[in-house]
């Protein structure tokens, strides 16, 4: 069985009651057998308010990953939206978090993220739908 988990809301929010069972239910399945994986995004309720903060938690808890930067652009303009995905493994489920630069703000209230950003995101979670092929997404 391949399960897919998918939300802007990231699975690794410690401060989210949601994020916590979502974690635990998948993390359940994975030592059942089941291959687990998480695409998640920017949206916390708890104490990370930057990608940096989300990075030192990983690596407080001693966590190894992986950031990949990229920019979404629309057609015929310069500027665009600079994101980072962050790959790691963790409580036996494959994690992509996508932080987007405009997700976070001077606060720890959340931000809107822009257009670009939406599709950006929404491009992660699809190219990873078709990649891993989930019997449940």
């Amino acid at each position: 069985m391949r399960v897919l988990f998918g939300s802007y809301h990231n699975i690794f929010d410690l401060g989210s009651g949601a994020a916590i069972s979502a974690r635990a239910l998948l993390s359940e399945l994975a030592s059942q057998g089941a291959e687990a994986t998480s695409v998640s995004g920017a949206f916390f309720d708890g104490a990370i308010t930057t990608s940096d903060a989300f990075l030192s938690e990983l690596r407080r808890r001693r966590i190894q990953y992986e950031v990949k930067n990229g920019i979404m652009r629309r057609a015929g303009n310069h500027e665009g939206s600079e994101f980072q995905v962050v790959h790691y493994a963790d409580a036996g489920i494959d994690s992509f978090a996508f932080l987007p630069q405009d997700a976070f703000g001077s606060s720890s209230r959340r931000y809107e993220i822009s257009s670009a950003s939406n599709k950006a995101f929404h491009r992660t979670l699809y190219d990873k739908i078709e990649q891993f092929a989930p019997t449940y997404s």
